[in-house]
């Protein structure tokens, strides 16, 4: 399995309809091209959609031992940012991406006018488009459909299962499974036509949306459940808005996926502590938690 062609041409809120951000993407599994085209990435403050102020630029880049991590950033009006994560997993046949929106005041807490002016609480607004490659046959909310009724209820409605279009009436097995983390009410995903498409509200200063991808087949008919965890730091609990934290289990498989939010501080996650800004993990009957990409 690889995943080739993550490029970031930005396009201008002008050409695109007034999208907030653009990006080139593609995702291959094999030879087999799953998204491709234009990414658009759009973020309403208080119901005012910002615009771009900068262009894409890439602050970290890390591979290694079958571990892939590229973060880009990309300012936008009011002192607001979008940090987007690609993290490939060829190991175990995942990939995950997640758009952190992120506002200064959060990591210049001296700067006190900036955070006077935030003291309020927005509402944030975050969609986020995709271009599906071709046809799909597409199950929502398979979690709890499939054959063992044991599945975490936990897991309703959003996750979507992909198939090949079959030829000849003949159903082909699932191809990917896609999940998105954040667990809410105010969390949809919506495969359409030929698009994939996120969205996600809240009342915060930050927020991470992230998206994540399972491409191995032999384990998308198995039980699978996630969740959102609980950050402490200095023995308190930490805010959505300042760092996220998730566990995956995939049959017998279970990963953790955190992001910092802030400058990252020392803080922990179903007892492994972290001091980063971002970490992926898995846990090892024999050695814990093993961390397997981190920044």
């Amino acid at each position: 399995m690889s995943f080739v062609s993550v490029g970031y041409d930005l396009l201008g809120s002008a050409s695109c309809s007034g999208a907030t951000a653009v990006m080139q993407f593609g995702l291959f599994v094999g030879k087999k091209e799953v998204l491709s085209g234009t990414w658009q990435a759009l973020l309403w403050h208080n119901g005012d959609l910002l615009q771009n102020v900068s262009e894409w630029n890439e602050s970290y880049s890390q591979k290694e031992d079958g571990y892939e991590l590229t973060i880009i950033e990309i300012q936008l009006e009011m002192d607001f940012m979008l940090r987007r994560y690609f993290l490939l997993d060829e190991v175990d046949k995942i990939f995950i991406t997640g758009d952190a929106i992120l506002h200064a005041s959060l990591n210049n807490p001296k700067n006190q006018d900036q955070k006077e002016h935030y003291n309020n609480t927005p509402n944030l607004a975050y969609e986020s488009i995709y271009n599906l490659s071709e046809r799909f046959i597409i199950s929502h909310g398979y979690a709890n459909s499939g054959q063992n009724k044991k599945r975490n209820n936990n897991s309703q409605k959003n996750d979507i299962l992909f198939r090949p279009v079959p030829k000849n009436d003949q159903m082909f097995k699932p191809l990917f499974r896609v999940i998105p983390l954040v667990m809410s009410e105010l969390t949809f995903l919506q495969a359409k036509q030929d698009r994939l498409h996120l969205r996600q509200d809240c009342v915060a200063n930050a927020m991470f949306a992230p998206l994540f991808f399972d491409f191995k087949r032999t384990r998308l008919e198995r039980d699978f459940s996630w969740c959102e965890l609980t950050v402490g730091e200095e023995l308190e609990k930490v805010q959505h808005d300042k760092a996220a934290g998730f566990r995956i289990q995939l049959g017998k498989e279970q990963f953790l996926l955190y992001a910092s939010l802030t400058q990252p501080a020392n803080r922990t996650l179903l007892g492994h502590n972290l001091i980063d800004e971002f970490c992926f993990a898995k846990f090892d009957p024999k050695k814990g938690v093993e961390t397997l990409v981190s920044k």
